[in-house]
C-alpha cells in the first residue's frame, strides 16, 4: 500500500470504514497540532492554505468557525445554507433561510443531567438579523476631531445610528467621540463603543454600561 498523502486527508473516515482488513486508523498529526498559536489555530491556517491553493471557498458544512476577520480577510461571510435555494414550502412546512448572526462564544457541546436539563453554562450572545455591522467612521474621532465639521459629523453619526437601529444591527463608534450626548442615549442599544484607552477619563463609563457590547483594542 502506498504511503498516505497526509495533507490531503479530509477526516471523512471513509478509508477506515471501507478498509477490507480493518487495519487503518486516523489521528491528528503532530505537525498539524503544532501549527500557529492560540489565535491562528491549525484549522484556520489549513483553511487558508486550501483557499490559497485552490481558489475555492472553504466548505465547513455548518458555517465558518473561528475569527475570520481582520487584515487579510474581507470580514464578511454569508454561508447561510449548505444548499443555496430560495424560501420554499418543504415537507416540514414553510422553510426560511435565516441571515441571523449570533455574536458571542459558542460551546463545542452541551451537557445535560439525568433529567434532561442543561447543566452547561451557556455564554451570552447577541443576535444580529443581518451579517452587517457599521464600522467606525474615518473621521470625527476625538483625537483628530475638527470642530468646524461638528454639525456634519453629527448628522452622519445620527443617520448611521438610525440605520443601525432600523435594521436591528450595530454601529461601532470611538468611545472618545462626542456621540454620547443625552439626545443619543436612546440609541445606545445599537452602539458598540470602540475603546482604545482603558483609562477612566478616556470615555463615559455610564454611557458604556448602557451599551450591549464594546470593542476593545489590543495588541
Amino acid at each position: 500500500m502506498a504511503e498516505p498523502v497526509e495533507y490531503r486527508c479530509k477526516g471523512c473516515f471513509s478509508c477506515v470504514q471501507e478498509c477490507p482488513q480493518a487495519t487503518l486508523t486516523i489521528r491528528e498529526g503532530t505537525d498539524y497540532s503544532r501549527l500557529g498559536d492560540s489565535y491562528w489555530t491549525p484549522e484556520i491556517i489549513s483553511t487558508n492554505w486550501y483557499q490559497a491553493e485552490t481558489g475555492k471557498i472553504p466548505v465547513s458544512g455548518a458555517g465558518y468557525r473561528g475569527p475570520f476577520s481582520g487584515e487579510g480577510f474581507d470580514s464578511m461571510w454569508t454561508d447561510m445554507s449548505e444548499i443555496v435555494r430560495p424560501t420554499r414550502d418543504g415537507i416540514h412546512g414553510r422553510e426560511y433561510i435565516s441571515t441571523v448572526v449570533e455574536i458571542g462564544r459558542k460551546l463545542p457541546a452541551i451537557k445535560f443531567d439525568s433529567q434532561g436539563e442543561i447543566v452547561s453554562h451557556i455564554p451570552p450572545t447577541l443576535n444580529v438579523p443581518l451579517p452587517l455591522i457599521f464600522d467606525t467612521l474615518p473621521f470625527g474621532a476625538a483625537k483628530h476631531f475638527d470642530p468646524t465639521f461638528l454639525k456634519f459629523d453629527e448628522n452622519v453619526y445620527k443617520a448611521m445610528a438610525k440605520a443601525a437601529s432600523d435594521l436591528g444591527t450595530f454601529m461601532i463608534v470611538n468611545a472618545g467621540d462626542g456621540f454620547k450626548s443625552e439626545g443619543h442615549r436612546g440609541q445606545s442599544s445599537h452602539i458598540i463603543p470602540h475603546i482604545s484607552d482603558l483609562t477612566s477619563h478616556g470615555f463615559d463609563a455610564d454611557w458604556i454600561k448602557a451599551c450591549k457590547m464594546v470593542e476593545l483594542e489590543y495588541e
